[in-house]
């Protein structure tokens, strides 16, 4: 892949690009920061990490 050209990277990478239409993905750029926080949260409770979710 390092010697390849880069239309054969591009080609490469198309398909992961072109099916990323999870509702992540489609959300608006200012909304995955809160995700990512409250999936952080809510995993640290799973785990019984309460100083952890008090942290976060």
């Amino acid at each position: 892949m390092a010697r390849a050209k880069q239309d054969e990277r591009l080609a490469f990478f198309d398909p992961y690009v072109a099916q990323d239409s999870s509702p992540v993905a489609a959300s608006p750029p200012g909304l995955r920061g809160p995700r990512h926080l409250s999936s952080t949260r809510l995993e640290r409770h799973h785990l019984g990490n309460i100083t952890g979710v008090q942290a976060s």
